[in-house]
């Protein structure tokens, strides 16, 4: 059941990091028009969005450790306890954070960030220079 909820909210994840990134980008159009006509070639513009996406990835997975180490300290200092079907009497609910699920997590975000950066600016930096210029944001 744990894995099926990982799935589902793995697939949430991917599919608003994907969403964020592309959007970005979209809406910065004129800028890599900008860039495209003062000589910067489309692989050195998706290395600029890849590099941004890895930064706001680090400082999220960052944030992102810091809440869930206080939800659980939070969560296990109310001591709530249930009754589990086929336990006699009561347990406490315990959120035990894991390092290797938090690296596994945050090396997959980062690689999904990195590689939607990639592959949508690169499409993006490769349409002709009066197209990206003449675009405007949404």
């Amino acid at each position: 059941m744990s894995g099926f909820f990982l799935v589902l909210v793995f697939g949430i994840v991917l599919v608003s990091v994907v969403n964020a990134v592309s959007m970005s980008i979209f809406e910065r159009s004129a800028e890599i028009g900008m860039m495209r006509s003062v000589g910067f070639l489309p692989q050195q513009i998706a290395n600029i969005f890849v590099r941004e996406a890895c930064i706001l990835t680090l400082f999220s997975i960052a944030a992102g450790f810091v809440i869930s180490t206080i939800t659980s300290y939070i969560v296990n200092s109310l001591n709530i306890r249930f009754n589990p079907p086929g336990i006699a009497g009561n347990m406490q609910f315990v959120l035990t954070p894991t390092l290797s699920l938090f690296v596994f997590v945050s090396l997959s975000i980062g690689l999904i960030a990195a590689l939607a950066a990639y592959f949508v600016s690169r499409k993006r930096a490769n349409k002709e220079i009066i197209d990206l210029l003449a675009s405007k944001p949404a």
